[in-house]
């Protein structure tokens, strides 16, 4: 019991202490525009394996805490991403939507038919957008996979839409990330347009990608849709 305790007493005092440095990062950077700190709802398990994702009255509780907790810490909106099932991603939206905060639901996909556990992306989005989120989005999906993606769900809601790729692919077989030096900050910022005018009205990037392909991305979006 009293290790338990002092595991959360860590988590909530490591997830105040990442806020607080992105509040110092955004006031001591940023200027003349403004930036949003959001706080990441990932999947409880390994988002490669949603067969092993708890059962639902454990992840209702666990993501309920987890809202709450980065709620408290003082971010400005709650990302629930990398969604690998339909349950998990409603348990999380739900709990996230319950603290007020405006919400982003964004779901790994294996294509622009179906997210990672198999179950369709077209009933993905229809259900989360029951909960009424201020965005739905594709993550940790090859850009060209996010292109297609963007077209399905443009068909399924009105709720803005969005994506952050990958740059490079994971090797599942051995746990590791697998840069490919073809998928250039360039060639990403390239493909940022695509996905706007396939509908994206919120872009970055996601596993691979750093400073340089969101500088990239910035640079190449028009300043209309940046700010």
């Amino acid at each position: 019991m009293r290790r338990a305790r002092r595991k959360e007493d860590d988590a909530i005092r490591l997830t105040r202490l990442a806020v607080d440095l992105a509040h110092q990062a955004r006031t001591n950077v940023v200027r003349g525009r403004e930036v949003w700190i959001a706080g990441a709802m990932a999947p409880l398990e390994d988002c490669y394996q949603p067969e092993i994702a708890p059962e639902f009255d454990v992840a209702a509780a666990e993501h309920g805490i987890q809202a709450a907790r980065l709620a408290a810490a003082g971010v400005d909106l709650l990302l629930v991403e990398t969604m690998n099932s339909i349950t998990e991603a409603v348990v999380a939206t739900r709990a996230a939507v319950a603290t007020g905060l405006p919400v982003f639901v964004s779901f790994i996909a294996r294509s622009d038919r179906e997210i990672w556990s198999g179950e369709g992306l077209d009933d993905a989005v229809r259900s989360v957008d029951d909960f009424h989120p201020d965005a739905i989005l594709v993550n940790c999906v090859p850009a060209e996979t996010a292109e297609r993606c963007l077209e399905a769900m443009s068909r399924e809601t009105q709720t803005p839409i969005g994506c952050y790729p990958n740059a490079g692919h994971p090797d599942l077989d051995h746990g590791t990330w697998r840069h490919d030096d073809e998928k250039t900050t360039e060639w990403f910022a390239a493909h940022a347009m695509s996905w706007i005018r396939r509908g994206a009205l919120v872009v970055g990037g996601c596993c691979g990608t750093g400073p340089g392909h969101i500088r990239a991305l910035r640079e190449a979006v028009p300043p209309v849709l940046v700010e």
